[in-house]
């Protein structure tokens, strides 16, 4: 929105504009006033000049003063630069071409108005009023004038209310000492007529620091939200290092775990293996060879595991495996060991 659009002498001025439809209906009875005393032709161009020349020639060289209301006018020194401004555009050519324009389409409407006048005629003379027709032509002719007046005035409000900020900032402040010789002005001059409307109030002592405040805030919520993103990236990544190990099969402190549970059944292999030595049945020739290879084989066994091996060598001794789950049946060639439950005496 315009900041000029919010000057209320503008808008006030373009709501005259509904005005001209009733003082159209004054001229149409003023024409159906009374019987015809010239040419239909003659009694429009009549009217069409005493209505259309007097406001032609004002907004032509005087252009109607638009900061004034019905008898008063508001003085030339309380105007603000802003209005004096706007005042440049009422003097322009584009102006004075819809000035043109105005005459046109209401001399046109006050033809179409006279065709119908036979149709008011007849009403007219019930009424207790002199049925003159030049007293008829007289009413027409100012409510016409009016009508062209309240027309003309809006037109050129609509010219000014379209034009750009830019152009309005950009022009000259019309001169104080020309306004009163340049524009028409009717009514008593006054130093104020309506309050002036305040378009962005200067903001107070109070609310100032409220305004730093709110800044100061919003500048940390954003500071704190990139704060927040650049943990959530952080922690992104190291789950995408994660991800990926644990795909390549590379756990960190697992990647030796097999190599421990295979030495553990080895351990527990070699320990069965000597306990099924000690129970075959021992050869008296062999005896000294046994206690020598018993002899080497107690300086080189290994050390007596730790509990934590121990532990887990005992956990797979329990498990009953495959050979041991199914009856065993011995081979002819094989010993039965004296200890086995499946042998038959």
């Amino acid at each position: 929105m315009r900041s000029f659009w919010f000057d209320p002498y503008l808008w006030i001025h373009l709501a005259g504009a509904a005005a001209v439809p009733i003082w159209l209906e004054v001229c149409f009875l003023g024409l159906a006033l009374g019987n015809p005393l010239l040419p239909p032709g003659l009694e429009i161009l009549l009217v069409a000049a005493i209505g259309v020349t007097p406001v032609l020639w004002m907004q032509w060289q005087r252009p109607f003063y638009i900061f004034s209301l019905l008898v008063v006018a508001l003085k030339v020194d309380a105007l603000t630069p802003n209005q004096r401004r706007l005042l440049r555009f009422f003097k322009s050519f584009q102006t004075k071409l819809l000035s043109l324009v105005v005459p046109i389409v209401l001399t046109y409407l006050l033809w179409l108005l006279y065709q119908f006048t036979p149709l008011a005629t007849d009403a007219l003379a019930t009424l207790p009023v002199p049925q003159w027709h030049l007293l008829g032509l007289l009413v027409a002719a100012i409510a016409f004038l009016l009508a062209n007046l309240f027309l003309q005035v809006p037109v050129s409000v609509l010219r000014v209310l379209f034009a750009s900020e830019q152009a309005v900032t950009q022009a000259e402040p019309y001169p104080l000492e020309q306004i009163g010789q340049n524009f028409t002005s009717i009514g008593f001059e006054v130093a104020q007529i309506l309050p002036p409307l305040s378009i962005q109030p200067p903001p107070s002592r109070a609310t100032a620091p409220a305004a730093a405040d709110l800044e100061k805030g919003k500048a940390d919520l954003d500071e704190g939200i990139a704060n927040e993103e650049e943990t959530i990236t952080d922690v992104s990544s190291l789950e995408d290092v994660s991800t990926g190990s644990d795909t390549n099969g590379m756990q960190p402190g697992l990647a030796e775990a097999p190599p421990e549970t295979d030495a553990v059944e080895s351990d527990a292999a070699d320990w069965d293996d000597e306990a099924d030595w000690a129970q075959e049945p021992v050869d008296p020739q062999s005896a000294d060879a046994a206690t020598a290879s018993e002899a080497v084989q107690s300086e080189s066994a290994p050390e007596a595991p730790p509990p934590e091996e121990a532990a887990v060598k005992e956990s797979i001794s329990n498990e009953p495996t495959a050979a041991e789950s199914s009856p065993s049946v011995p081979q002819p060639d094989e010993p039965v060991p004296d200890n086995d439950p499946n042998r038959v005496d």
